[in-house]
């Protein structure tokens, strides 16, 4: 696997966590909604499982499309890129020895002046 693969994985496969998130919750609203059903009751009529699934799903593509922006940017130059590897820098952390930015591709971490 190279670093640019990587680097790709690493950027897109936490912006799917709110569909699948939205998923689970609307799953398991809608079996607490059906379980008068399974008592003799009277089915409970109401939209929230339908609405926290929407919202789920575009919470993951106004995800994507920012990270896609970002992989947009980098192939273009315009990003901040790893001096070792070339691919894009992470956002800002704090460590023992100052602030710096990891590397999406590769282990390194880059230091800020």
């Amino acid at each position: 696997m190279s670093y640019a693969t990587k680097m790709q994985l690493r950027m897109l496969l936490p912006c799917l966590m709110p569909v699948f998130l939205g998923t689970l919750a609307s799953w398991v609203l809608s079996t607490l909604s059906n379980l008068p059903v399974g008592l003799g009751g009277k089915p409970v009529e109401f939209d929230v499982p339908e609405w926290i699934f929407l919202g789920g799903l575009a919470a993951t593509t106004l995800a994507i499309s920012y990270q896609c922006y970002r992989l947009w940017r980098w192939s273009r130059g315009e990003g901040d890129a790893c001096y070792v590897c070339g691919c894009l820098l992470g956002s800002e952390r704090r460590g023992g020895w100052g602030h710096y930015r990891p590397c999406l591709g590769c282990p390194k971490n880059h230091a800020l002046h």
